[in-house]
């Protein structure tokens, strides 16, 4: 098997107050070569989010509120 076996998804919306240390342990599991991306799939946060997931290196998918 190529790469890390692992892509997490988070759905978020207005969460970056919760989000920095669940990100940054599985940051951690990207370095580590356990997982292989991180993906956020934001509907709408109107608080930091974008910058949290910024901050690790997560991919940050945008959506409207509400799917």
């Amino acid at each position: 098997m190529t790469g890390a076996p692992l892509s997490v998804v988070i759905p978020t919306l207005n969460a970056a107050d919760r989000l920095g240390p669940s990100l940054s342990r599985l940051a951690d599991g990207v370095m580590a070569g356990l997982v292989r991306e991180l993906i956020l799939s934001d509907g709408g946060s109107t608080d930091a989010t974008a910058e949290v997931a910024e901050a690790v290196g997560a991919r940050l998918v945008t959506g409207a509120p509400g799917r």
